[in-house]
């Protein structure tokens, strides 16, 4: 089984590294590049949890799992700051398509108790749960012949 996490602008740590080098003048430039640090980390979170969830599997060699992050947002509204993650995993074989499955999931903290320094780990706890949604399905999947 071959496991590809993409961001659906995917940014390779190269690509970072170049901007990086091409430098640091602007605040545009720095936000862009916290942007892309951000998906890079996101990917590396969901393959993680993939790789941990998955680890006992014997999955058939010929199974190709995609992983898009459709959406992570944080929203403050009703005296809560909350992020929520949305991905679309995807299993084909060399004849295509087999199944796409979809996770979510919200991690929400009163404003009261929010400072921004949670935002991270936020982030990261509502791609764990996104992503662990999806496993016992992906299992299933993983499993039937084709």
């Amino acid at each position: 089984m071959v496991l590809t996490v993409v961001c659906m602008v995917g940014t390779s740590r190269i690509w970072v590294a170049l901007v990086i080098v091409a430098g640091l003048a602007s605040s545009a430039t720095a936000e862009k590049i916290a942007v892309a640090t951000d998906r890079s980390e996101s990917a590396e979170t969901v393959k993680r949890v993939l790789d941990i969830y998955l680890e006992s599997e014997t999955a058939p060699a010929d199974r190709r799992v995609d992983v898009g992050l459709v959406r992570l947002a944080n929203n403050t509204a009703a005296g809560e700051v909350s992020v929520t993650a949305e991905l679309q995993l995807s299993i084909s074989d060399k004849r295509g398509i087999v199944s796409v499955l979809t996770g979510s999931s919200k991690v929400s903290v009163a404003s009261r108790a929010y400072r921004e320094t949670r935002l991270p780990g936020m982030k990261r706890e509502a791609l764990i749960a996104a992503t662990a949604a999806m496993v016992p399905k992906l299992r299933a999947h993983l499993k039937k012949p084709r």
